[in-house]
């Protein structure tokens, strides 16, 4: 009987150590996974592959701001390889891709390298919970918790802003070194006449590290007048357009993201994000979009 205690301690010491230095790996172990918080209601988390940071997802509006977030963009070149060729989509496993050489279409690479296409929010929360690995409170608790802080509701673009966060100064060497990689925006006059129509505002700056613009029209067409002008702009070029133009404003201010929400009045018309020098984008990218019609659900 003392053999028998004696060989079952030993080989509870054996063990232990295991558990106690696995513990600091988790969040490292699970970069790029969906998590449910089993143990409770279910909660969804995304746990991001570049810092190892879980992001609670608590519904569609939630799991739309993670994609627009944390999605890494990629051309349509190579987009079409990795959903033909399962190697290279296992490199990029638990990445959010945004295809920003279309209108930024977001698809979710899976641990087999499976591409699901995030269609919107409510489609991206549906898929995330569906592919989603559970985990104890216990271990949820040793992942580092991030929130972020701009939130979009339907199609009103509401803000939550932190009153509190302090824009962190940009030294002059850094900024020049990243302007010159930025994309150098050649006027036309398509481009110029859209840029006249709006008055570009800056609203607030968020922790996430983005500065949020009204792009506000600033004409003297009534809304008939507005709409019947604005529609019939072709719907590729307007997205360009509004791409370009929220690149010329984030060239002021390189290193962060750059929100613009167009409007007419109080009327939200859409939106443009361009996105600082990365990675896989040395002079960043942009994605923007519009409602289709955006007076008739006032």
């Amino acid at each position: 009987m003392k053999k028998i205690t004696t060989a079952l301690l030993l080989g509870v010491l054996l063990v232990l150590p295991y558990f106690v230095s696995a513990a600091p790996g988790v969040a490292e172990k699970l970069k790029g996974k969906i998590l449910l918080q089993v143990e409770s209601k279910g909660e969804a988390y995304y746990v991001s592959p570049a810092t190892a940071e879980r992001y609670y997802m608590e519904n569609g509006d939630a799991a739309y701001n993670v994609m627009r977030n944390l999605g890494v963009g990629i051309s349509n070149v190579n987009l079409e390889k990795i959903k033909n060729n399962k190697t290279l989509a296992l490199k990029q496993k638990g990445k959010i891709l945004l295809q920003v050489e279309s209108h930024g279409e977001a698809y979710y690479v899976d641990f087999s390298g499976n591409l699901h296409y995030l269609k919107d929010g409510s489609e991206a929360y549906k898929i995330m919970r569906k592919l989603g690995l559970g985990i104890t409170t216990r271990d949820l608790e040793q992942i580092p918790s991030k929130r972020l802080v701009l939130n979009v509701i339907s199609n009103d673009f509401k803000t939550t802003i932190d009153k509190n966060y302090v824009e962190p100064s940009v030294s002059p060497a850094t900024t020049t070194k990243i302007l010159a990689t930025s994309t150098v925006i050649k006027d036309n006059s398509d481009y110029i006449n859209f840029k006249s129509m709006f008055s570009v505002n800056k609203i607030s700056t968020t922790v996430n590290n983005e500065i949020l613009y009204n792009a506000q029209y600033n004409g003297i067409l009534n809304q008939e007048e507005f709409w019947k002008y604005f529609s019939s702009i072709n719907d590729d070029l307007k997205i360009t357009l509004a791409k370009q133009l929220a690149t010329e404003v984030r060239n002021n201010n390189a290193k962060y993201t750059t929100a613009l929400y167009f409007k007419y009045s109080t009327t939200e018309l859409g939106y443009a994000f361009a996105y600082p020098a990365g990675e896989y984008y040395p002079d960043g990218y942009a994605l923007a979009s519009f409602t289709k019609n955006p007076f008739s659900i006032q």
